[in-house]
């Protein structure tokens, strides 16, 4: 079971989160992973250890539908 947080801007413009948890299935390698969840887009992005991005407006509206 892997820990998540699911972030998101509510209609009243307001930050909102909600704690959860991803269910693990055994792999075929002796790992574990979860079911395959549908997505529109997703994307990463690695910054060095220490660095911090100021307050910015997101340059797209960003939304989870469940």
């Amino acid at each position: 079971m892997i820990r998540c947080v699911r972030l998101w801007t509510g209609e009243d413009n307001n930050s909102h989160f909600e704690e959860g948890y991803l269910e693990l299935e055994p792999g075929q390698r002796g790992d574990f992973l979860t079911g395959k969840i549908d997505a529109l887009s997703v994307s990463f992005q690695e910054t060095e250890s220490g660095g911090a991005f100021a307050w910015h407006t997101a340059p797209v509206r960003q939304s989870c539908s469940r």
